[in-house]
């Protein structure tokens, strides 16, 4: 990979120094251009990079003036070596402009965000743009976030090694200063060290600004109490505090580690302190994320605006003998919080490479992939994250943030509404929001419609990305999109907006049915009965339809006799009861009313055989529930309300039989997943559950008229079916789920078989 770095200031160099090094390491070709500055050049020098210079803007106007010239010469010095990507600072405009001319990615380092002209010049044109977490602005889907600061990425200890003892025995002989033999007698005796660092206050977001206090009676206190030594950008103006000390650039920090107290005008200095473990009196008005950082979070920085405090909090940590000590835990503190950000950055960069062969994927549907519910469809979502290769594929969703008591809006509106819930924007998985839900249900599947109609068009969707929705109704607000479209249809929506929504309702979601149909390049049938319905129903679009099936994890399996009675003992249940599990969203569509009076009706042994129900989920339909039970007076009905999936195989194992009587389904992963922990089903005739259940051999399709005799029957005599029913479903393994998806994405392919040959 070919990566390019525009230098524009001294601490560029050091920020990307240790990154450029191990890409070269990594056997990456890195090109260096750097503006004509002393300070950039002499630190590059130093640091033995090879460069190309180019032009230097000095001045408000003549910067304005100069980006055009400066950008062209940008291309023209890249255009030969044609990199993959160019990274730059903050408020390096001439990087992202330099990038679209060449078609190729930018990503900008940002932490300094008062810096407001350069920020609105380059930020819109960006294509990344790293910031701290502790940055106080949103820039929204493009700001990638890391856990740290800047400095880390050279001061860091896995980079930076301290060579202070050896400056300090040198210091004498680099002091400039006419008491040169006090100096080295203070030395000698131990005498503490400042180090004060002054700027010329002349960068753009300086304007208008001027130092706070007087710094020569500042020093002239200071220098009765201990050495002072002085590193100050104003040494060619008059009259103006000189730096008395000349060491090379790149032994700053050196500099930095032997000093006892730092005092800094410049925001970077002061973070580089902090990070090095040093107290620091910061004398700047101006307050930055990583500043507050290292101010309030780890007590490293103290911001002071006036000479008697100054003077105060100085004479205060002179006479503090466990100073060291102190800050040396603060940073330790700090260094177990944050991360190494230079391996952070390389591995972001490499990562780069192997994102653009990412296939990118957004999934659409009325689910909240981060909530841990037992929907199918949202399950069906996370069998798609789970399964496909990380490598090969980048998976996000557009769906709904559904606020409950266990999560925090706050932060969910941070990381969940326009960013990846990672800090790393190469995770496998990100997710956008169009609606919050706070009432724990999805069923208003018509008040996310409305948000995706409104939302749609301002969604910022990659261009090379495929768009993969979970009901054909979903995709008619992205119909300007002119990104692919695939489908996934899971049972027949329409047939359950009949039975749970209104008349209008169900008009409407036929109409935009047709609609969307002939905007997809395909559309996938989670079940065989759903296929033909559509084929019937759409004759015209056959050609498109492919059959996916769901996969079952494998975490889903029987479990051994001694681990199953250990489970019936935690749960409370006797060894003459048998269980019957429901594990269903508590909607009108899942039937649970007739359920509940068919289990009601139950023939019930109090001395042989006593029947239990237990219900998983949770619904708009609860309250109703409760109210109904009560009504039966049923004491053998437990509703366990919400239950993680990843303990649902533990409530598989130790029921008798598994029970679905919805009035629409398509093939329900409850089903799979009961039967791959070898315990039967009992289902009435919907979707594909009568091609997957076989009478006496993994459970019952059963009707009004024999459900209540094939329930009794099968709880009562309790068939010893686990290996049938473990057979049964061992066609629905996740190597077979995710090749079908594989082809499925594959949109450049032709449906040359059709589906249901499949």
């Amino acid at each position: 990979m070919k990566i390019a770095f525009d230098i524009t200031h001294p601490a560029d160099v050091h920020q990307f120094r240790n990154c450029i090094a191990r890409l070269i390491n990594l056997g990456h070709s890195v090109r260096i251009t750097a503006r004509n500055s002393a300070g950039v050049i002499k630190l590059l020098q130093e640091f033995n990079f090879d460069y190309r210079l180019r032009r230097n803007s000095r001045g408000s106007f003549h910067r304005l003036v100069s980006i055009p010239p400066i950008v062209m010469e940008l291309y023209l010095q890249m255009k030969s070596f044609k990199p993959d990507m160019i990274v730059g600072s903050s408020g390096n405009l001439y990087v992202p402009l330099a990038a679209k001319m060449l078609k190729i990615q930018s990503i900008i380092f940002d932490d300094t965000e008062h810096t407001l002209i350069q920020n609105l010049l380059t930020f819109p044109f960006a294509d990344y743009i790293c910031t701290p977490n502790c940055y106080k602005l949103d820039l929204g889907k493009r700001q990638i976030l890391y856990n740290g600061s800047k400095e880390l990425a050279y001061l860091h200890p896995n980079c930076f090694v301290q060579n202070g003892q050896e400056l300090k025995s040198d210091l004498q002989n680099i002091i400039i200063d006419e008491q040169n033999d006090i100096v080295r007698d203070h030395l000698l005796n131990g005498k503490k060290i400042i180090l004060i660092r002054l700027v010329a206050w002349s960068a753009s977001h300086d304007l208008f600004k001027r130092p706070l206090f007087s710094w020569r009676y500042i020093i002239d206190r200071l220098k009765s109490k201990a050495i002072v030594i002085i590193v100050s950008d104003n040494d060619e103006k008059k009259n103006a505090i000189r730096s008395n000390v000349f060491l090379p650039l790149n032994r700053f920090h050196d500099l930095i580690s032997i000093a006892d107290i730092v005092i800094s005008e410049g925001a970077t200095t002061a973070a580089e302190a902090a990070v090095l473990g040093k107290p620091v009196i910061y004398c700047n008005k101006l307050r930055l994320g990583y500043i507050d950082e290292y101010d309030r979070k780890y007590g490293l920085i103290r911001q002071i605006y006036n000479e008697k405090d100054l003077l105060t909090a100085t004479s205060e940590l002179l006479a503090d003998h466990n100073l060291d000590h102190i800050y040396k835990a603060k940073r330790e503190c700090m260094l177990q919080n944050m991360i190494d950000v230079n391996e952070w950055m390389v591995g972001f960069l490499t990562n780069m490479e192997q994102e653009k062969c990412r296939k990118k994927i957004y999934i659409t549907g009325n689910f909240d992939p981060q909530l841990l519910r037992p929907g199918g469809i949202e399950n069906y979502v996370k069998s798609i994250i789970e399964s496909m290769p990380e490598d090969e594929y980048r998976i996000s969703t557009i769906g709904v943030t559904e606020i409950t008591s266990n999560r925090n809006p706050e932060e969910e509106n941070r990381n969940a509404m326009d960013k990846s819930y990672s800090a790393d924007k190469f995770s496998p998985f990100s997710h956008l929001s169009v609606m919050k839900n706070k009432d724990a249900s999805f069923s208003r599947s018509f008040d996310f419609l409305r948000n995706l109609f409104l939302k749609a068009l301002f969604l910022k969707i990659d261009e090379d990305a495929v768009l993969h929705f979970q009901r054909p109704d979903h995709a008619v607000p992205f119909l300007l999109h002119k990104n692919p479209k695939l489908c996934s249809i899971h049972g027949n929506p329409a047939e359950v907006i009949r039975i749970t929504r209104s008349r209008l309702e169900y008009y409407i979601y036929q109409i935009l049915e047709r609609i969307s149909l002939p905007c997809f390049r395909k559309i996938g049938f989670i079940d065989q009965h759903s296929l033909k319905v559509y084929e019937s129903k759409y004759p015209k679009h056959t050609d498109k339809f492919v059959l996916l099936f769901p996969y079952v994890n494998s975490n889903f399996r029987p479990y051994g006799i001694k681990t199953i009675s250990k489970l019936r003992r935690k749960h409370n249940i006797k060894r003459n009861e048998r269980v019957l599990l429901v594990v269903a969203r508590l909607e009108k569509e899942k039937n649970l009313f007739q359920l509940l009076e068919i289990f009601n009706s139950l023939e019930f042994n109090s001395k042989s055989n006593r029947f239990r129900l237990l219900i998983a989920g949770t619904g708009t339909m609860l309250v109703d529930l409760k109210k109904l039970i009560v009504k039966y007076k049923n004491e053998n009905v437990t509703l366990l309300g919400h239950v993680k999936h990843s303990d649902l195989p533990d409530y598989y194992n130790l029921a008798d039989a598994t029970f679905i009587y919805s009035h629409s389904e398509g093939l329900p992963l409850v089903a799979l997943e009961s039967l791959a922990c070898g315990t039967p089903v009992l289902s009435n005739a919907t979707g594909d559950l009568p091609r997957l259940i076989k009478n006496d051999f993994n459970g019952y399709i059963v009707d009004e008229q024999n459900v209540k005799e094939r329930l009794n029957h099968l709880l009562k005599s309790r068939p010893n079916w686990r290996k049938n029913c473990v057979t049964s479903v061992r066609d629905y393994r996740a190597e077979r789920f995710q090749n079908r998806l594989k082809d499925f994405y594959n949109i450049n392919k032709t449906n040359t078989q059709r589906g249901k040959n499949g």
